[in-house]
């Protein structure tokens, strides 16, 4: 059983939830002891565990609420502890900045060398940004490899009509 705190700025990870109202009544009382306080507004509890009753931390008399998911570092976490989303999410962000640097990929002076190195300076830090905390599947793995496909094709300018291999595409591209 794993259970997190969001408190905005930090995440608290416990095994029990005895070991969590520990965890939280520490930050609670160093907070006071320096004449600051936990935001309840903002703290939230998550539990990741195949036992699904209700999380109940309290703080003071105020009970932190419960959520089945939450963004942390620019990087989202969920109760199934999958990475679904945040790959599907990685994806889109990248392909929009993909599209926005579309005259990079149509400029006839810069070689496919330059533009790999361009792709995997712009681009490939938006995919894998928090990808050490993913499990991945062979599906996901499929999409973000059919994604680095789609930024060469992009690169190469290879029209979706052009039937040319992914092997071909990748030695035109020096890869």
């Amino acid at each position: 059983m794993r259970i997190a705190l969001n408190a905005d700025d930090i995440v608290l990870i416990a095994s029990t939830r005895e070991e969590l109202h520990e965890l939280v009544n520490r930050v609670h009382n160093a907070a006071v002891s320096v004449g600051m306080r936990l935001n309840v507004k903002k703290t939230e509890t998550m539990g990741v565990s195949d036992d699904k009753s209700p999380i109940t931390v309290k703080v003071g008399p105020d009970t932190l609420r419960e959520v089945h998911s939450f963004k942390y570092l620019g990087a989202r976490f969920n109760v199934e502890a999958t990475c679904v989303e945040e790959v599907k999410t990685r994806l889109g962000l990248a392909r929009d900045r993909l599209g926005s640097l579309a005259t990079l990929w149509r400029s006839r002076s810069l070689s496919n060398e330059s533009k790999a190195r361009l792709i995997h300076a712009l681009i490939w830090p938006i995919v894998t940004y928090g990808a050490e905390a993913w499990t991945l599947n062979k599906e996901l793995t499929g999409n973000i490899e059919a994604f680095e496909m789609q930024c060469y094709r992009r690169a190469l300018r290879i029209p979706y009509t052009e039937h040319v291999s992914n092997a071909k595409a990748l030695d035109r591209m020096g890869q």
